[in-house]
């Protein structure tokens, strides 16, 4: 039993594992988008969608193509590795499910959500959002900028992993908390609002850091459909 959860714990945590346990939230916001043909998105997508325009119309074709190609890299990888049958991902959306409840109360006294970004129509369009938002967000902000710094400070230029890991989940948190107050939906910015969202974003890199970026993505979908349905459920 002992080996079997140490197994887990390292299986996991392991990028391959974690791609391929975020690819079905990553379809079912883009295929949601496309059912319900509506233009608002999440800020992070909708973003990198803008950044994309620049770089000329097929720029977020390419980047797409690049995606799929990862996660089926990741899938493939998956498959040749040790543990195959890929019991772990129901675990872990257990494991994950476990940290929303437990994150869900907390923010829900304090009464500030994660926001998945501007406000919806239908609650078939919140929900898509709010599931975008954990896939994301959690792509860009732990993956992509807490990864990628301290593979560059700790990896590359072999600095303290302790400090730069650190630095990494400050600046990562601020990055993630000061989106949702950009742009022309973003919402006023409030000092409290903006301190609990970086608290938030901690909480977030440092599951990352320690159980890898599917728990990350599986703990904030979760939470935000939990949140959503809280908010349906009061009126």
């Amino acid at each position: 039993m002992a080996r079997d959860f140490s197994r887990y714990l390292d299986q996991s945590r392991l990028l391959s594992v974690s791609l391929v346990a975020s690819l079905p939230v990553l379809a079912l916001y883009e295929i949601g988008l496309l059912v319900t043909g509506s233009p608002v998105e999440n800020h992070v997508s909708a973003l990198v969608k803008r950044m994309l325009d620049i770089l000329g119309g097929h720029a977020y074709l390419v980047l797409t193509a690049l995606t799929g190609a990862c996660f089926v890299v990741a899938l493939i990888a998956k498959r040749r590795g040790p543990g195959r049958d890929f019991r772990e991902y129901w675990v872990m959306m257990v494991e994950a499910g476990l940290y929303a409840a437990i994150l869900g109360p907390a923010i829900h006294l304090i009464g500030i959500g994660l926001s998945a970004g501007p406000d919806a129509s239908t609650f078939l369009h919140r929900t898509i959002l709010y599931i975008g938002a954990g896939v994301w967000e959690e792509l860009f902000f732990r993956l992509v900028l807490l990864g990628g710094f301290i593979f560059v400070t700790v990896k590359w230029m072999e600095g303290n992993p302790l400090v730069f890991s650190l630095l990494g989940l400050m600046l990562s948190s601020a990055a993630f908390s000061l989106i949702h107050h950009l742009g022309p939906l973003g919402e006023p910015f409030e000092a409290r609002v903006f301190l609990f969202r970086f608290l938030a974003g901690a909480i977030l890199g440092t599951l990352y850091l320690t159980r890898g970026l599917g728990i990350c993505v599986y703990t904030h979908a979760l939470y935000n459909v939990g949140l959503l349905l809280i908010r349906s459920a009061g009126g």
